[in-house]
């Protein structure tokens, strides 16, 4: 199974986190929400 960024998982679907990219307040955010590596996520239709 190949990555893919989290704006191309399709609603249904789920995933889980590998790695968190981004830089300053957006990063911090993303892993304030919980979404750090090892997490599960999912896409609401």
């Amino acid at each position: 199974m190949s990555a893919i960024t989290l704006e191309k998982l399709k609603p249904g679907r789920n995933a889980t986190v590998l790695r968190v990219k981004g830089e300053g307040a957006l990063k911090r955010r993303l892993i304030d929400m919980g979404i750090t590596p090892g997490t599960s996520v999912a896409v609401r239709p």
